[in-house]
């Protein structure tokens, strides 16, 4: 993700208000939020969402895929789809200018997931 206004702490907050707001499973919670740079932004970040709960058969949770070698059965369950999406709404909301991954702006993310989130 890249932004010139947002913060580590406006990236927590925004987690905090998906799970109050959006029903984002209060178990979800950053595997990973490390500061980065960007060339196209003032900061980068790269986030990694996971579930910390117990897998119940048929719930849909499948394992974190690390990018590197491929889903992890050992370590924790993913953010599933829908949790991503409204995360990444409360970013937009905070920031409409921001990257996050193949979301150049708030209208390529609206338009792609087709309007599921947001307002």
């Amino acid at each position: 993700m890249h932004s010139s206004n947002l913060t580590t702490n406006d990236i927590i907050d925004a987690l905090h208000k998906a799970k109050a707001e959006n029903g984002v499973d209060r178990l979800v919670d950053f595997e990973v939020l490390e500061e980065r740079g960007s060339r196209t932004r003032k900061a980068g970040w790269e986030i990694r969402l996971a579930w910390y709960g117990e897998k119940v058969k048929g719930d849909g949770r499948r394992w974190t895929n690390t990018g590197n070698n491929g889903a992890d059965t050992g370590g924790f369950y993913a953010a599933t789809y829908d949790e991503w999406g409204w995360f990444i709404d409360e970013l937009f909301n905070a920031d409409p200018n921001m990257v996050f991954g193949h979301y150049k702006d708030r209208d390529t993310f609206d338009s792609m997931t087709s309007y599921k989130f947001g307002e």
